[in-house]
This record gives C-alpha cells, structure tokens and sequence, in this order.
C-alpha cells in the first residue's frame, strides 16, 4: 500500500498512543467528535480530521477557533451546516478544510447522489473560510462481514462508488486530491484502491475479539483485569461484567486458556474452569468482546511490561 494512515482516535483515546501512532507515521488523526479533535490539538496534534457531521454553534467556533494552531477537517453532506461554518469560521479569521461525505450504501451520513455531492462541492469552493481538500466515505457497511471474499468484494464496489463520484468531479475541474476511506478489516482492500489517498482504521491498534474475528493481521494488546469473588467447584465468578466490559456483538474471553464464559451480568462474569480453577481474589484477564466502548467505560490505561505497570495512561474525552 502507499496510502497514508490517518487512524481513529476513538478507538482508544489516548493521547500517548496518538503520539506514538503520529512518531511511526501517521499523517495525522481521525476523531469522531469536536471534543476529541480539541483534545489532540491542545496535546499538540496538528493534523486532525472530524470523520462526523458538526453542526452545533460552540462546537464549531471550538474548531475554527483551533484552526490557525492545527489542520483542521470535517464531513459535509448539506449546504447548510457548509455555509454555518465558513461564516463561524470567517468569524473567527478561521479556516475548516471539508471533505464531502458521499454514502456507499452504510445508509448514515453522506451524499446519496453526484448531484448532491457536486453541490456541495461547488459551495464550498465559493464560501471564504472553507477549504475544499477532498471526499470521504465509511464503507462500515463491508466492514463486519464475516466471508473474506464476500466483504473483499462488498468494499471494492463501495470504493468504486466513490471514486466515480470523486471522478466525475475532478473531471469537472473540481479538485480532491484527498480520498479518504478504510476501517480495520477493510484496510489492505481500501489501501490498495487507486483513487484512495489515505485510510482511516482505528481497532487495529489494540483489537478486540471482533476484529480479531475478521482480520489476523493483528494481535490483541488490550485486556481487562477481573478478580475472582467466588467459586463454587468448576464454577468461578469475576467481578467485572457488563459495566466494565463490552460484549457487542462478540462475547468476551479469559485470557491463558482459564475457562468458557458461561454468562456476562452487569456486575459479574460467569465461566467454568478448564484445569484447576483460580484461587480466589486471583486476577484473571479478559479479552473483551468490543474496545472501544470497554476503553470508554474507563479513566486509564494501566501499561503492562513483563507483568509490571510501567505507565498509566488517561483515556480522553470520554462522554
């Protein structure tokens, strides 16, 4: 691949991690929020891409406000939410680069027609305060499927859609020289198109079981330390379950072997030991199901090294 890496911010939320992602050579970050876009900037990231709709007032002066300090990019898809930022914007004596978002079939946020996108392409270029660097799209839709075949083709013909659109303008001499695209498991098929610039993953970076599920191109560096409470036989209980743990759509598994999980509850997880069971107020590690939403749930990364903590990382901009 010679795209560049943009990773998603909120994935993990952390400050150090985006660092280090920025050191080893990402061009910069995607974030999903205003706040999260602030957080990296006031940390000192400059190159920051909002992959969301912002439309509300304060978030938007936040932003412009921003710009002079940073690169600073978000999705459009309606003329006008374009036109309320290049006035907040000129406002502030600011500049917000956009990217036209165009749908390839997730059926959220984007343009659903050339016409749309050419509109909004066209406005852009005319507004004092805006940018126009380029389209983008979210192929999520691909992202989950579980036959390699099936999602390597569902992604081709999402990015297709895409690149005819962005094609179509530039053919209008409407320029958009970046094409920004990609998800975890879609990444090696969206990297390697032609027309994209630079891909968007996020989970790669410390997985989870459902990537892990998906693409093998990565390990799992992300755990979540349960204490034994109870046992009763082979039958142990942990005292971390659904308030701590994301279980979407993939369930949650202990760590070296230990046991099956038989049930998560709000407050405890169930599973059955293979060998002899822990002792308890054992610590046990579990590998949750879902990331991001289990990083959300709390305040720090404890940074393990050969069983020893040797950092303690804040997680950002939690909601």
């Amino acid at each position: 691949m010679s795209v560049a890496l943009r990773p998603h911010f909120k994935a993990h939320k952390s400050i150090e991690l985006a660092r280090l992602q920025v050191e080893a050579g990402a061009v910069g970050l995607t974030v999903a929020t205003a706040a999260e876009a602030m957080a990296l900037i006031d940390a000192g990231i400059d190159d920051v891409l909002v992959a969301n709709q912002i439309v509300q007032e304060a978030q938007i002066e936040k932003l412009a406000a921003a710009s002079g300090a940073a690169r600073i990019r978000t999705l459009v898809d309606d003329p006008t939410n374009l036109q309320s930022i290049g006035a907040i914007a000129r406002s502030t004596g600011g500049e917000i680069g956009v990217l036209i978002e165009i749908d390839t079939g997730l059926g959220r946020c984007g343009t659903r027609s050339l016409e749309q996108a050419r509109e909004l392409a066209l406005l852009a270029l005319d507004l004092d305060g805006i940018r126009l660097d380029g389209a983008s799209t979210y192929e999520g839709h691909c992202a989950r499927i579980r036959n390699p075949e099936e999602r390597s083709a569902r992604t081709t013909e999402a990015i297709d859609e895409m690149a005819r659109t962005v094609e179509a303008l530039r053919a209008e001499d409407i320029d958009l020289p970046v094409v920004s695209a990609g998800a975890t498991s879609t990444h090696l098929i969206t990297g390697n198109h032609p027309r994209v610039t630079e891909i968007q993953p996020g989970s790669y970076l410390l997985m989870d079981l459902l990537k892990r599920s998906l693409v093998s191109d990565f390990q799992v560096a992300l755990t979540v330390a349960g204490t034994v409470i109870s046992r009763q036989g082979d039958r142990c209980v942990l005292d971390c379950g659904l308030k701590a743990i994301s279980s979407r759509q993939e369930p949650s598994l202990l760590c070296d072997n230990l046991g099956t999980v038989a049930s998560v509850d709000e407050e405890h997880l169930r599973f059955d030991a293979r060998g002899p069971a822990p002792q308890i107020d054992q610590r046990v590690r579990v590998l949750p199901g879902h990331a991001p939403l289990t990083i959300n749930l709390y305040d720090r990364f404890h940074v393990v090294s050969e069983e020893m903590v040797i950092h303690e990382w804040p997680v950002a901009s939690r909601r």
